[in-house]
């Protein structure tokens, strides 16, 4: 709200006038400034969208092409944000939607979610909490309804489970992961990260590895150190990252998985939304990716 007042001074000759008290010419009100108008929706040309997206409600085409657009046309380079098309569109149960369900739309990635049809701003599709719903073993169908299902035996990294089988899962972090408990840690900026996840949820350190990545920024709700590669590269992507990507739920891990079937480190943080992973083997602008959370949830969800 913004209101305008202006005064008068006493002349010094009605009875509020204070003696010896300095009068001073009364200050101009200051203008109104002008709203900030509301930006234009990008237009979003369907001939330039994947196959998958031209068909997608017009926020869910904004908000890809606005983030992963300039991927695909190759005018920057680093890894996706979504990935490089929906691969599914799907009504999907969610008790507070207007006929019992939502939309969602499935990439690689992650899913977004049409939660109000009617919406004109990007701010009414949501990126799901997939990861927060893997590790808990329940999948969220309603503000307060979810479904039973078991925490996810599906790699956090590299290859499939039939030829990855040893390597940690969503389930390994139940163990470790801000979700129905308190696992909050002490700030450690600048340490390197030496810790190690196994498969079975138990942590153990690798001294070795401290050097090839460090703690960064602190983020004080749950309380979990982010490492300083996943700061750099948050801080690198042209949306606000706490909607796509969300808290983070656990420490950053090491874990050694299977990639095409070699055995290879990986550093991997859960949030609630994504999997953030690191690769220091990887060619530079792929050392830095999000986990294939999509896929790995409707695996888990759906048994496909």
């Amino acid at each position: 709200f913004v209101r305008n007042w202006s005064f008068t001074t006493t002349t010094g000759s009605d009875e509020l006038d204070l003696p010896g008290t300095p009068r001073v010419a009364p200050v101009a009100p200051t203008p109104s400034p002008s709203p900030t108008p509301t930006p234009a929706p990008v237009v979003v040309p369907a001939e330039q969208l994947p196959d998958g997206l031209r068909t997608a409600d017009p926020l869910v085409q904004q908000l890809w092409w606005e983030t992963d657009g300039p991927v695909a046309s190759s005018d920057v380079q680093r890894s996706w944000l979504w990935g490089p098309d929906s691969w599914l569109a799907k009504n999907e149960q969610y008790e507070e939607g207007s006929n019992g369900d939502r939309q969602s739309y499935y990439f690689d990635k992650a899913r977004m979610e049409v939660n109000d049809p009617t919406a004109d701003s990007a701010a009414h599709v949501t990126a799901g909490l997939l990861v927060r719903d893997m590790i808990f073993g329940k999948a969220q169908v309603g503000d307060d309804l979810f479904i039973n299902i078991g925490s996810a035996d599906v790699p956090l990294a590299g290859d499939e489970k039939p030829y990855n089988p040893d390597a940690p899962t969503y389930a390994s972090l139940r163990s470790v992961a801000s979700i129905e408990q308190d696992r909050s840690v002490d700030a450690r900026a600048g340490a390197g990260i030496s810790e190690v996840l196994s498969a079975d949820g138990s942590v153990w350190k690798l001294d070795s590895l401290a050097q090839l990545a460090t703690y960064g920024s602190y983020e004080s709700t749950l309380g979990h150190n982010i490492a300083s590669v996943f700061d750099n590269y948050l801080a690198s992507l042209p949306n606000d990252w706490m909607m796509s990507v969300g808290l983070p739920l656990t420490e950053p891990y090491w874990v050694r998985t299977n990639l095409a079937g070699v055995p290879t480190w990986v550093l991997v943080q859960a949030f609630e939304r994504r999997l953030l992973t690191y690769t220091p083997d990887n060619a530079p602008e792929w050392q830095l990716e999000m986990g294939n959370v999509g896929r790995a949830y409707y695996t888990w969800r759906y048994g496909v």
